[in-house]
């Protein structure tokens, strides 16, 4: 079969995706206002320079240079000359080859349905970054069908609107809500995270989340911490040198504190500072997208995370409506729940 296989479907839509975000991060390029320091913005002043001149011969002599730099940086004239084709040809390939694998495979969403939910892979098994669907969105208006989609992680250290994750709660029992997903995307695995430390207990505090569900209904998602007053910081190094842009799995000092979408920082403060997200942990080692290099021994700093037993096995959260503690003597701690982030692109 001439079929783009589901790997490569994903790293095609994947550095599809990284090329965004960069075009993002350093062009600035957005559907909203230019972003400081950034090349659009940096035309846009160019542009206004001549502009502002109030006379017609500085306008004259430089707006037509001056347009050209910025139009190119613009949204519109980057993704419309350089993306459509490219998004056009995954649709068109699947048009014509998808049916070599199922009659239902048309396009690259029909694609991932199979392979999500469908006869070829479990619900949330095989997803797309999301940034993917928002450049898809823009350029074409075609939404991706959610449960194809993995969410940004709602996490502070990948969204820095996001303080309070999904919703905190303390032993002295304030819960603060903090934000839902966004329905374009799918919904959430939920993770536990020690942001104060415990203290005074003398047992191990159990925690029930209660929220709404991926099918709109209440349900719960629970977890016992592994030691009766859990501290927060988490600090171990990461044992060989790292490449550049590539997902890699490394063997760390310890993986005690970590889960399956643990976000942690490698080498704080230092030129090649970096967040990941832990996409495997097995025995010592640890998989994750690192889009820097570090050399050998680099310092990976978090808070303890905690992987969160759902009441099925395919339910994910929506939104987070209230934090049970169960505590046995504690006079401190604090949770925060956090969104995963199922994978990362490379």
């Amino acid at each position: 079969m001439g079929v783009l296989s589901l790997a490569r479907a994903q790293a095609y839509t994947d550095h599809i995706s990284r090329m965004y975000q960069e075009l993002v991060a350093v062009a600035g390029i957005s559907t909203g206002s230019s972003v400081a320091g950034t090349l659009r913005n940096l035309a846009d002043q160019l542009l206004e320079v001549s502009v502002g001149a109030d006379s017609y011969d500085v306008e004259h002599d430089f707006n037509d240079g001056s347009i050209v730099v910025s139009s190119y940086i613009s949204a519109d004239e980057t993704w419309l000359r350089n993306f459509p084709l490219c998004l056009a040809n995954l649709d068109a390939h699947y048009a014509v080859h998808g049916t070599d694998i199922a009659s239902t495979i048309t396009t690259l969403d029909t694609f991932m349905s199979y392979y999500s939910g469908g006869a070829g892979g479990a619900l949330y098994a095989n997803l797309l970054d999301p940034y993917f669907a928002d450049l898809l969105l823009f350029v074409g208006g075609t939404i991706l069908t959610p449960t194809n989609v993995y969410g940004k992680g709602i996490h502070p250290s990948l969204d820095a609107t996001a303080t309070l994750g999904m919703g905190t709660k303390d032993t002295a029992g304030t819960f603060t809500a903090g934000a839902s997903y966004n329905a374009l995307y799918s919904e959430f695995v939920p993770v536990i995270e020690v942001i104060t430390n415990f203290a005074g207990g003398g047992a191990a505090p159990a925690i029930s989340i209660a929220g709404t569900n991926n099918l709109g209904a209440a349900d719960t998602w629970t977890v016992t911490l592994d030691s009766n007053n859990p501290v927060s910081a988490l600090a171990t190094t990461i044992t060989p040198a790292v490449s550049i842009m590539a997902r890699q799995t490394v063997a760390v000092g310890s993986v005690s504190g970590m889960c399956v979408g643990s976000v942690l920082t490698v080498n704080a403060g230092l030129v090649d500072q970096e967040v990941i997200v832990v996409e495997a942990i097995i025995v010592t080692t640890i998989t994750a997208v690192f889009r820097k290099a570090h050399t050998a021994g680099a310092a990976l700093t978090g808070v303890r995370s905690y992987a969160t037993t759902p009441s099925a096995a395919t339910n994910r959260l929506r939104t987070v409506t209230g934090i049970t503690l169960t505590l046995s003597g504690h006079a401190a701690g604090k949770v925060r729940v956090s969104g995963r982030q199922d994978r990362v692109a490379v």
